[in-house]
């Protein structure tokens, strides 16, 4: 069996190499989709009465455990945004020669943004797994150390709270309209 930080860091890196070929201006719109489902899923689950009441009625009692189901719907919002931020149409075709990869520097930071989407992506599945108790059996809840202690610092449990997720949203689409238009 393996850790999961040792999976937790398999995909950061392979995010990483994936933002290396794909470039610092698509990595943009793919930590935009994830800073937007991040905002999602607090205002359906703050603000929306039916929604927040079907996730408490469906949580085991007397527990901190959230439901299978509120797992489910917030990794779907995920997937989703995630997809469709992946799935950038030809960025150079829009905006001109701006953000052709001719250089070194253009992938580098395609890395280094690819990294952080890796751990904003995965570090936020592997808090819906701790949240949801790790419903499933071919995950283990951690026994280390050291993972029980880099849950805390996973991108939900600092970011889908007031004011960090409306920071975040105004910061993203703020540097998005900068940079391309």
């Amino acid at each position: 069996m393996i850790a999961i930080t040792t999976v937790f860091w398999i995909f950061v890196v392979f995010f990483a190499f994936l933002g290396f070929v794909r470039g610092w201006a698509r990595e943009i719109l793919v930590t935009a989709s994830v800073i937007l489902a991040f905002f999602i899923i607090f205002v359906m689950e703050t603000y929306i009465p039916i929604i927040s009441t079907f996730f408490e009625s469906a949580k085991v009692p007397n527990s901190d455990v959230m439901s299978i189901q509120q797992f489910w719907f917030r990794s779907i919002i995920l997937f989703v945004l995630v997809f469709f931020g992946y799935e950038t149409p030809s960025i150079p075709r829009i905006s001109g020669p701006r953000f052709k990869r001719d250089n070194f520097r253009d992938s580098a930071l395609g890395f280094i943004l690819g990294g952080f989407n890796g751990y904003l992506i995965v570090g936020t599945l592997w808090a819906f797994l701790a949240e949801a108790g790790y419903p499933f059996d071919f995950v283990v809840a951690p026994l280390t150390q050291e993972a029980i202690d880099m849950v805390a610092k996973l991108p939900p449990n600092w970011l889908i709270q007031i004011p960090h997720i409306l920071i975040a949203v105004i910061l993203v689409f703020f540097f998005i309209i900068a940079v391309f238009i």
